[in-house]
């Protein structure tokens, strides 16, 4: 028993000793949440990291920081996640070498930051570090950099110039994306990989220069830069060249990748060595009035014309099966276009507010017409849907469009719009489903038969008037008889053998269904005709 609370105590002697430890150690290192460090011009929040600190977060109403080197002797290493998303009335940053790293979306949202300065230490950048610094129009990359996150430098929208640090191995999508004012980005000699979206939407963007080391460049890495005059590849590059010193395409010219929105030239043929044009490959070509694509083009990809204001006339390739989506959306000045026999497909938005578009011919190897595909062609009223056609999407035919920054379509019905096609097709149910009015070519029970029912109809109606009219003569008859009896001495009333042809058997004169048809009848029952002869008196047979 004794033994018993000697180890009973000895556990209790021991937890104390542990939970002395334990406190002793929290309160030589406090926790992250507790240490925070007081400038003069704002209050930043550290979080205690292996060899240093991470700042967290910044006082919102903060407008200008100098980051201190160190705080109580700890070196501040990192810049954490949103840690300055709240500050949006900043407008002057500097941090000390020894900065490492800017977490994702570190200085998210500084959209009142002019004079930013970056330590010579930094060598990530994350995911949106940058992005929304809306009036930032400098920035110097240290050489110190290695790596830049996707969305890094997006919606800088007044940024004019950036050089890539040559350690830079890759710019990931959407770096630039939304750089409205960026004139040039100088990419180094080591670049790898230009992955897609890197360069969208930057509006004044006029000259991009590949280096030689450039191995990959992704799907629509330069799209929407309607300025852009020339993509130039430099000497030595094994994967990529430049037709006329200004088109991008892969090493063999078999894929057009990018044609300058700003190139000052109205018609252009494709190359016969191209067997592929790139997603969004001409889109906003500014001056580009009259395209023709070679028979040895076997794949177009989406959007690959898109917004092609003044492209009036397109000669399409005859091999292609497809129509790919919003292929041709927005060419406004696009009047006719002929869809290749073989063609099965017209995906969505394929024709998308082609406005001056006023007419289409449907091939019969069409089989899809994908939502939207003809929306917003205000000059098309009417188009013959030929049987083949077994889907039709949502809003393909005879709906004007509008379209919302956001990328949003609206779509309102047409007033007047005409479906030309063969009754029980998917020209009749698309027509019937939108209220639009269905032209048929041929018998269409859907049309025949309710009206042969309404004729039906009409016809009883008339017939039941005809004998409501001939039952209130009879009866107007039976009335005007009793009234005005006929005069005695009448022969025919004594003649029980006599039967009068305007008599029935209802008393009704001019019956067309009396059944007597004027013949005389003797008791033996024979017939004999009644005429001129000469009558035989009642009751006597005539001679053998």
């Amino acid at each position: 028993m004794r033994t018993g609370n000697k180890v009973n105590l000895l556990c209790r002697t021991a937890a104390g000793a542990a939970a002395l430890i334990l406190l002793c150690t929290c309160a030589a290192f406090p926790a992250a949440a507790d240490k925070t460090k007081t400038f003069s011009d704002g209050v930043v929040t550290y979080e205690k990291i292996t060899g240093g600190l991470k700042i967290v977060s910044v006082d919102g109403s903060t407008t200008a920081l100098h980051v201190g080197r160190d705080v109580d002797g700890m070196p501040v290493l990192s810049v954490g996640e949103n840690a300055f998303s709240a500050c949006s009335a900043m407008t002057e940053l500097s941090f000390p070498s020894g900065v490492t790293e800017f977490e994702n979306g570190a200085l998210y949202g500084c959209t009142a930051l002019t004079a930013l300065t970056l330590p010579d230490t930094l060598t990530k950048i994350g995911d949106g570090a940058f992005a929304y610094c809306s009036a930032l129009t400098e920035l110097e990359l240290p050489e110190s950099v290695t790596e830049i996150g996707a969305y890094a430098f997006s919606n800088c929208s007044r940024l004019t110039h950036v050089t890539i640090p040559g350690g830079v191995k890759t710019l990931n999508p959407y770096t630039f994306q939304g750089d409205l004012l960026l004139e040039s980005v100088t990419l180094p000699e080591g670049l790898e990989t230009i992955d897609s979206a890197s360069f969208m939407n930057c509006l004044v963007l006029r000259e991009l220069e590949i280096p030689a080391s450039v191995k990959t460049i992704g799907e629509v890495a330069i799209v929407a830069c309607p300025a852009l005059q020339a993509v130039r590849v430099a000497e030595g590059n094994e994967n990529y060249q430049s037709l006329d010193d200004c088109i991008l395409t892969d090493r063999n010219a078999e894929t057009l990748m990018l044609y300058p929105g700003n190139r000052e030239i109205t018609e252009y043929t494709v190359p016969d060595s191209v067997k592929e044009i790139a997603p969004y490959a001409f889109a906003y070509a500014m001056s580009l009035e009259s395209l023709t694509i070679p028979d040895t083009v076997e794949k177009i990809g989406a959007a690959a014309f898109s917004k092609c204001w003044k492209l009036r006339a397109v000669r399409y390739p005859a091999g292609i099966k497809s129509i790919g989506s919003s292929v041709f959306a927005d060419c406004t000045a696009l009047e006719s276009f002929t869809i290749p026999e073989g063609v099965t497909e017209i995906e969505s938005c394929a024709f998308l507010r082609c406005s001056s578009l006023n007419g289409i011919t449907l091939p019969a190897s069409v089989e899809t017409v994908g939502e939207y595909a003809f929306a917003g062609c205000s000059g098309i009223r009417r188009v013959d849907i030929p049987e083949t056609v077994k889907a039709i999407g949502n809003y393909a035919f005879g709906y004007d469009a509008e379209i919302a920054d956001d990328g949003t379509i609206t779509a309102t019905k047409m007033k007047s719009f005409t479906i030309h096609g063969k009754p029980k097709t998917a020209a009749k149910t698309y027509a019937k489903s939108n209220k639009l009015d269905f032209d048929s070519d041929g018998f269409d029970p859907d049309v025949l038969v309710p009206f042969g029912i309404a004729a039906a109809a009409v016809l009883m109606l008339i017939a039941a008037a005809l004998l409501v009219y001939r039952r209130r003569r009879a009866l107007d008859g039976e009335t005007s008889s009793s009234e005005n009896p006929e005069p005695e001495g009448d022969e025919s009333e004594d003649d029980p053998n006599y039967v009068s042809i305007l008599a029935d058997d209802d008393g009704e004169e001019g019956d067309p269904y009396d059944r007597s048809y004027g013949f005389q009848l003797t008791d033996s029952g024979n017939e004999t005709s009644l005429g001129n002869e000469e009558k035989d008196e009642p009751g006597e047979f005539p001679d053998d």
